[in-house]
Parts: structure tokens; sequence; C-alpha cells
């Protein structure tokens, strides 16, 4: 039997993700994202030029309604946003560290905008992603 192989027109765009201190960023080291021109993990599909990376999602607040099973992953650090991006980095691997800022959310904490800023600053300067 033949495989069918889809041939797309274009591509996903690539996207370059941190700056090294070489390029005026505090990065450990920059991460590239998409470049695909077909559908990834499929043999005989067109080019997967960077691989995939791990990302992880870090709130600002600790979220309430999660079931306990993904509490209990996180631990005691699901209060502190910045040991969370550290346990991130350090136990699970991680490469990217999305951070959700929800506590500038209205219907949360209604945080400002340089409250959130004072947030991302410590996670930046506690790990290297």
């Amino acid at each position: 039997m033949e495989t069918l192989i889809e041939k797309w027109r274009d591509k996903v765009g690539e996207v370059v993700i941190g700056a090294t201190s070489e390029e005026g960023g505090t990065r450990k080291r920059k991460i590239k994202v998409g470049g695909e021109t077909g559908i990834p993990f499929i043999k005989g599909e067109d080019k997967m030029p960077n691989p995939p990376v791990i990302a992880m999602e870090v709130w600002d607040i600790k979220p309430e309604d999660w079931p306990d099973i993904l509490k209990k992953d996180i631990g005691e650090v699901i209060g502190s946003p910045v040991d969370w991006a550290k346990k991130c980095e350090q136990e699970f691997g991680a490469e990217i560290i999305c951070l959700r800022l929800l506590s500038t959310h209205p219907d949360y904490l209604n945080s400002s905008p340089k409250e959130a800023g004072k947030t991302l600053e410590k996670i930046l300067k506690a790990v290297s992603l």
C-alpha cells in the first residue's frame, strides 16, 4: 500500500524566544520553534527543522479550581510563581516558561501592570529560561 504524503505550500513561521548575554539578553540560551512544512512526526512528511520543546505554564496566583492531582504534582510551590518556575526548570526539565498573569484580571486580584512586572522580573532573575 502506498503512503499518501500531503504537500503543503506554506510553512509555519519560525519564532526565536529569548536572548543570550551576547545578544543583549539574560537567558542561558535561545529557543527556536516553528518552521514546519508538513505535519509533524509523520514519516515521509516534509521538514521539521526545530525540535519540539517542553513548555510549562506558571500562574502568578494560586489556581484554586484545579484538580487536586495537578496541585499535588506542583506541590507547596504552587503559591509562589518564582519557586514554581524554578521547579519547572530544575525538576520538570522545562525549556520555556509561560507566565500567566491572572492576578491582573479584574475578576481576580485586579493587580496593576507594575505589580505584574515585578513578578516577571523576579522570575527572570530566578531561572535561566
